[in-house]
């Protein structure tokens, strides 16, 4: 089976979206920057250089996504990098989306399975929102993670991490510093 991670910006008190859920400046190294990148058709604007090519670097091992509907939104019926998307749902899919996006209503485990053959032998990127990615830490499904320390304290706010969230090991992978954030890569034993 393909590699699942999971990525977030992340404070440094565990918060990866305000109390309004808002995104109180977790992604302004990759929307705010001076440093134009395209990255799958999107332009983005990064930090740093640094930022710039761990964002590349991780978008192109994905092959799948699998984001909860509330994270997806309505849907304006795009593919997240035009990859397969899989948005997790209790509710009756939309008549009418884009090809590559596929509703499931059947839980966390059937999303991995479809994504994971979609992904081929590149990963699953578990996109969150907080309940999708809280439901796959606490079923141990996660073999990586990407973290974006970004150096602020919210107080309040969406935990990445849960009460139901396993006591695991992780190494590090790799830790890339930019000028505003710290890129932490790491996976599961």
């Amino acid at each position: 089976m393909a590699a699942v991670m999971m990525g977030f910006s992340i404070s440094l008190d565990g918060f990866i979206a305000s109390a309004e859920c808002e995104d109180a400046g977790l992604h302004d190294w990759l929307f705010a920057g001076d440093r134009p990148i395209e990255v799958a058709g999107t332009e983005f604007k990064t930090d740093s250089a640094q930022s710039a090519a761990v964002f590349r670097e991780t978008v192109a091992a994905i092959g799948a996504v699998i984001v909860g509907r509330t994270a997806y939104g309505d849907g304006d019926g795009e593919a997240f990098f035009d990859l397969p998307t899989f948005v997790l749902t209790r509710r009756q899919p939309p008549a009418k989306h884009h090809r590559k996006v596929t509703y499931v209503r059947e839980g966390i485990v059937r999303a991995l399975e479809l994504a994971a053959a979609a992904a081929g032998d590149k990963q699953v990127n578990v996109f969150g929102g907080a309940s999708t990615a809280q439901q796959y830490l606490a079923a141990g499904l996660i073999d990586e993670m990407r973290l974006t320390v970004v150096p602020i304290l919210l107080g309040d706010g969406l935990r990445l991490f849960g009460p139901d969230t396993p006591r695991r090991a992780a190494e590090i992978v790799d830790s890339v510093a930019s000028p505003t954030v710290t890129h932490l890569h790491l996976r599961f034993a």
